[in-house]
């Protein structure tokens, strides 16, 4: 039963794909009555000089008419005879005929015996016909030929139904009963009989009742169909096999609108009033079930509103979650961004990038990607934002509401552990399963970890009456969500409403033709109110485990009261009920830039902040949770620090370079965990005058403070992470390749030792390195072919490779791929298997159609110009 359901779908895809790259593409073939066959080039001409060649009576002293012998003509010289081979030029049009007899009043000719008309785009060949030149009308029987680029021949009998060929105007022409290919083997496995197609020269063309052929045998019909000829194929489709989806099949519609309008400065060019880019497609999946979605890049109003909307929903019958059996279970993703000018000083903005579960994109979405690079994997957090902006020539205001959810778990987290949140994003993080019962990640575990409103306005820096001196003014005003150390659960959430305000003042002097000295004295007040001043529910700190030194264990963290917790080892403690609700602080910021040659620049800065103590940033400093700049606030804090950095940039020969290092000098009583005590690092690149090859290496050094400074485990991580980008992309697109290797070299030990089970997804203290290497060739015209894959230091493994080979068609690409994936990181759960390779094998085949616009295919790209710039520099993809 299986085997035949396979039979059928494949038998289907077959179908579509080979019906798709014919009726829509546009290359070529001939068919003859027998069946289709090679275009031939017309005969040429006989040898020597025409024999009696004249130039008879032209139509409108347009038409030129040769002949091998002479003609003659009767009725006062309307009507010509001629019994030889007969030439008639008009226009653009070449009409050639064993015998003709042309009226030239009617300017009628009627031409019988190996028929030859061509022009611009037609090469048509006929026993038979009837035109009138001047009216560019005419019918023809037992017609074959090339019509733009698509290929026909008689299919029916024109005794009984009559001819298959009439021509209306210059522009349209009419087939009936004509089989169509655009094939151009010498006898095409497929062709479409339409009982009737109209074709409008350059344009368009449309079928009725067309049925398509595959080895002479009728395989799929349609009642009706439409294509454009110049902006190629609306149809594409990807089919293949993989091991997660099964035998696969996308079918999918492009639909493109444009509105042009005369500009106003210019009324002969035209500008883009509204335009839009829509991608519609379905899905059939033998494991996983149906699915549709489709993709919409859009701007209107001269680019007043642009916008990306993609959205996605598939009932997926295998999705089955560690804690919870979803069967033929609802899964979706929508993503959406949206800008809007609402007048000249008023901007909208929208932000939208939600799924129904973390692993929609890794289960089915990123399977049917052409390229890896492009893949999103599993989504660790998602949100949404709206922002409304407002400027003029003094400053600039935006009210910004926002929501963000992060996968956790439903425990207790000491930020200040490296390794604390690891097995957050775990799919199993309590091992409850073997490791190779996977399934993903539930939505379930998405956390809310930000929810905040705010309105800030900033001025620019103001000018002072003419000195160098020029003044700037910022105010904050704010609530949001404090999630507590329980992402998971909402018992210990509480509201965080605030204001800051912030002035100072800065004066720039030229110290020399090449040196600038800026110094910035500023100050700033900040209120909070934590509405909730208890850090864990008192249930949660009653069912905690009793310590010795009377603590209470929960989770992961020790709370001697419910306001109270000490991280890790340390015997300092936090206490919420000591945070102040204010913060008062002035800072002062001291910046030297100076040119040393005019390629190559430096600047040494040094900035210090002090302010009241036991604030509510230094309060999640202290518990080393770093993320509550961006989940709740930017908070300011004492900062004492010290930066510099030089640039090197040279446009021809395009060189460029760049180093920069940083010093922490605070105290070490006033380093908490998380906070970074120095940092070095350097960045060099090259890039020839074609862009055909480009390099780029670069390293960090950082050193960062782990647990707090009382705590017997802690100690500074010091690391550092070299990488580099090489590709070369020769313009003549013969071969192609590209490498990008990351590294992240840990040069310290943790001395914690983590459990084996818990280290068995992830260690944060074992070096990794990402290696991507992509090596490409063209083999003859048609066939690119490509190899490439990713290879993981950690566990030594291939975590993706294979080869994609893509077939030109002329108006269409056919892809295919061959690859394996990794999936060791499953396996890995279990204690048992951590040592286990395994991989899943995943094929694919796709027709991409050539349309307007499309991204380059394998070892292409792009060539901007500064026209490309000026049109869509406006507009982010």
């Amino acid at each position: 039963m299986r085997f035949g359901f396979l039979y059928r779908f494949w038998a289907f895809v077959a179908a579509w794909g080979l019906f798709a790259s014919m009726a829509m593409a546009q290359s070529g073939n001939l068919m003859s009555s027998e069946g289709p066959s090679l275009p031939t080039t017309p005969a040429p001409a006989p040898e020597g000089p025409f024999s009696g060649t004249r130039t008879a009576r032209s139509f409108g002293d347009e038409a030129i008419i040769t002949s091998e012998e002479s003609f003659y003509t009767e009725k006062d010289g309307t009507v010509a005879y001629a019994s030889s081979r007969t030439r008639v030029e008009y226009n653009e049009f070449v009409l050639e005929a064993d015998r003709m007899v042309i009226d030239f009043v009617s300017e009628d000719i009627q031409a019988e015996g190996n028929v030859l008309f061509t022009g611009p785009n037609e090469y048509i060949r006929a026993e038979r016909g009837r035109f009138n030149l001047g009216r560019a009308q005419g019918v023809a029987f037992g017609v074959n030929g090339q019509a733009s680029d698509l290929y026909f021949a008689v299919g029916w009998n024109e005794e009984d139904r009559g001819p298959s060929f009439r021509q209306i105007n210059e522009q349209e022409s009419v087939f009936r009963g004509v089989k169509f290919t655009t094939n151009s083997f010498p006898k095409p496995m497929y062709y479409v009989q339409a009982r009737e197609a109209i074709l409008v020269r350059k344009e368009r063309f449309f079928l009725k009742s067309a049925t398509l052929y595959i080895r002479d045998v009728p395989a799929l019909w349609l009642p009706i169909y439409s294509r454009n000829i110049k902006e190629g194929s609306p149809w594409f489709n990807t089919f293949g096999y993989d091991t997660d989806l099964g035998a696969f099949f996308r079918l999918g519609y492009r639909y493109i609108h444009r509105v042009r309008t005369p500009s106003f400065q210019n009324p002969s060019v035209y500008e883009t009033r509204t335009h839009g880019l829509l991608d519609v497609y379905g899905d059939v999946m033998t494991e996983r079930g149906e699915g549709a979605g489709a993709t919409y890049r859009y701007k209107f109003d001269y680019g007043r509103h642009l916008g990306y909307l993609q959205v996605y929903g598939v009932r997926d019958r295998q999705r089955d979650v560690v804690g919870e059996v979803e069967e033929n279970a609802d899964r979706w993703a929508y993503r959406h961004k949206h800008n809007s000018m609402l007048g000249e000083s008023l901007l909208f903005q929208y932000d939208a990038d939600l799924s129904s579960d973390p692993d929609v994109y890794v289960d089915v979405l990123d399977r049917f990607l052409p390229d890896a690079s492009f893949r999103r994997g599993r989504l660790f957090e998602q949100g949404s934002q709206v922002a409304l902006t407002y400027r003029d020539d003094d400053g600039i205001g935006r009210i910004d509401m926002r929501q963000r959810y992060r996968l956790g778990r439903d425990r207790y987290t000491d930020y200040a552990e490296p390794g604390a949140d690891d097995l957050d994003f775990d799919p199993d993080p309590e091992f409850t399963r073997s490791g190779k019962d996977f399934h993903g990640i539930s939505g379930d575990r998405y956390g809310k970890t930000s929810e905040r409103v705010s309105g800030r306005y900033s001025t620019r820096l103001l000018n002072l009456g003419g000195a160098p001196l020029y003044y700037r003014f910022e105010a904050n005003a704010f609530r949001a969500l404090d999630s507590g150390f329980n992402t998971g659960d909402e018992d210990d959430d509480t509201t965080i409403d605030g204001v800051d305000v912030y002035a100072s003042l800065t004066h720039r002097a030229r110290l020399g033709r090449r040196t600038t000295w800026t110094n910035t004295v500023g100050a700033g007040a900040s209120v909070f109110d934590r509405n909730e001043e208890q850090l864990i529910p008192q249930s949660d700190f009653n069912n905690g485990t009793l310590q010795a030194d009377g603590s209470r264990q929960v989770d992961t963290l020790r709370f001697l009261s419910p306001y109270e917790v000490m991280l890790g080892q340390s015997q300092t403690v936090i206490d919420s009920r000591d945070v102040e609700n204010h913060y008062l602080y002035a800072d002062y910021t001291s910046r030297l830039n100076h040119r040393f040659t005019d390629f190559l620049d430096g600047y040494l800065q040094y900035k210090i902040r002090q302010g009241t103590d036991d604030s509510l940033g230094e309060f999640y400093e202290r518990l080393g949770r770093v993320e509550a700049r961006t989940d709740i606030n930017d908070f300011a804090t004492n900062r004492h620090e010290l930066r510099s950095g030089m640039n090197f940039y040279l446009r021809y020969p395009n060189i460029y370079a760049s180093v920069l290092a940083g010093q922490n000098l605070q105290n070490e009583e006033n380093l908490f965990p998380n906070e970074v005590k120095r940092f070095a690092g350097f960045n060099t690149g090259y890039k020839n005058p074609g862009n055909v090859f480009a390099m780029d290496v670069g390293a960090m050094y950082t050193e960062r403070q782990i647990r707090a400074q009382d705590d017997p485990n802690e100690y500074v991580a010091q690391s550092i992470g070299p990488y580099v980008r090489a590709s070369y992309y020769p313009r003549h697109a013969r071969y192609w390749a590209s490498l990008t290797a990351t590294t992240n070299i840990n040069l310290t030990e943790d001395p914690v030792n983590r459990p084996s089970r818990e280290v068995a997804r992830y260690d944060e203290q074992k070096d990794e390195i990402n290696i991507t290497p992509v090596v490409g060739r063209k083999f003859g015209p048609k066939y690119r072919v490509q190899l490439g894959g990713t290879f993981n230091t950690r566990y030594d493994v291939w975590e993706r490779a294979g080869v994609t080979i893509l077939r030109d068609l002329h108006d269409a690409d056919l892809g295919l791929y061959f690859g394996v994936r990794n999936n060791s990181f499953e396996a890995r759960r279990d204690e048992d298997e951590r040592n286990a390779k395994q991989y899943e094998y995943e094929t694919r085949a796709s027709i991409r159609f050539k349309i307007n616009r499309d991204q380059p295919g394998l070892g292409t790209r792009t060539v901007t110009t500064l026209s490309d710039l000026r049109r869509e520099g406006y507009y982010v993809r």
